[in-house]
């Protein structure tokens, strides 16, 4: 049976972030084989959430395309959201600070014009100039 990054993570009891203060690049698009998101998932599973980074549409797919989305916090959980499609496009180091791993978790059709792609290889290459593991979990 084919399983998504997020199904495997969970089979593993999300032992890779267990200690960690995570962060979350993700989308509504981002669910596992049950059709939840992996955003609740790391809710329900108590996962050091420290912050979720949103993309184009924001972190629950409600902006227009192309909308400028702003840093706001969820009010049903009080964890940060955090713009990465802006007034910048990629992770300052102060969005990074307080993080011991990135979480990827968003789906893209595979055209270069779609931004999530972009969006994502910026988070990466922030990440790793300032020493921030990155999982990406990953989908056919």
């Amino acid at each position: 049976m084919l399983q998504v990054g997020m199904d495997v993570l969970q089979q593993m009891a999300f032992a890779p972030l267990k200690g960690k203060r995570v962060g979350l690049f993700t989308n509504p698009s981002a669910v596992d084989a049950e059709l939840v998101s992996t955003y609740q998932r790391f809710v329900n599973a108590d996962v050091n959430l420290v912050a979720l980074f949103a993309a184009e549409h924001g972190a629950f797919g409600r902006a227009a395309d192309g909308e400028l989305i702003d840093n706001m916090v969820d009010p049903a959980t009080d964890i940060p959201i955090r713009s990465v499609y802006g007034k910048q496009h990629r992770p300052s180091a102060a969005m990074l600070a307080d993080l011991d791993v990135m979480v990827c978790d968003i789906q893209d059709i595979g055209v270069r014009y779609y931004t999530f792609q972009w969006t994502m290889t910026h988070i990466i290459e922030a990440c790793g100039e300032h020493g921030v593991p990155v999982i990406v979990l990953d989908r056919p």
